[in-house]
């Protein structure tokens, strides 16, 4: 069995490939218009414009020659001295309370008990334990 050609003529191939053409010149026309249309078009932000003053390092430059940075690095000393001596105070002070509370708790808790009893034996036998205490 043979393949027969769907089409016998060749004028239908040429419409064909003159359609494909024609599309393609149609797009790359549409296209340079669409270029120049997007051209025409303000951005949406606006022009550009470059403001006109003072750049960054000539005020960084400006704030460090002037007397600002050297008054707060001064005024920053002092309040950090202060706090340290507080905190230097404050921790000294807890110090000494937590000391004396833990003499207290000892005192209370040893000698305290073995006085009181001490203290519950009779007159008699309390003397004798003070005098071996004494020597």
């Amino acid at each position: 069995m043979k393949i027969k050609p769907l089409e016998k003529n060749n004028q239908g191939l040429l419409i064909k490939v003159v359609f494909l053409f024609s599309l393609f010149l149609m797009a790359i026309i549409f296209n340079q218009l669409i270029k120049k249309k997007v051209k025409d078009i303000p951005t949406v932000l606006g022009e550009v414009k470059k403001l006109k003053g003072k750049t960054e390092n000539e005020i960084v430059d400006k704030m460090q020659k002037s007397d600002l940075v050297a008054d707060s690095v001064k005024k920053a000393e002092e309040v950090s001295g202060q706090v340290l001596g507080d905190t230097t105070n404050f921790i000294q002070d807890m110090a000494n309370k937590a000391a004396s509370m833990a003499s207290d708790l000892i005192y209370q808790n040893t000698l305290g008990k073995l006085i009181d009893q001490i203290n519950k034996l009779p007159q008699q036998e309390q003397e004798k334990v003070k005098e071996q205490i004494c020597k």
